[in-house]
């Protein structure tokens, strides 16, 4: 259905200090819109929150689906633009923060 991965940046030049890192949350196409989601990225965060002050990501420009939905849930963009190549192919990554004080 979902996945979710988080924890210390693997690459901390691109993070801020005290933050950790929402490297990745997927669920299947055919999953969807059933807050699968919305219930992992909750999770990740209460786990995060309980080593770091607030937590970065690092998404795909063009991925607007994925920008609106953590947009969504209190994470805005940094201003950050990351250029990596992955799997031989360029891309251009946006960077998302969030605090996670309560």
């Amino acid at each position: 259905m979902g996945v979710v991965s988080y924890g210390t940046p693997r690459n901390p030049q691109y993070f801020s200090t005290n933050a950790g890192e929402l490297m990745a949350l997927y669920v299947l196409t055919e999953y969807e819109s059933q807050g699968i989601g919305t219930r992992l990225l909750a999770q990740a965060e209460a786990a995060l929150a309980k080593n770091f002050s607030r937590a970065d990501l690092l998404v795909l420009a063009e991925n607007k689906s994925a920008r609106f939905f953590y947009q969504r849930h209190g994470w805005r963009p940094t201003g950050v633009v990351v250029n990596q190549v992955i799997f031989g192919q360029p891309v251009r990554l946006l960077q998302y923060e969030k605090s996670l004080k309560k």
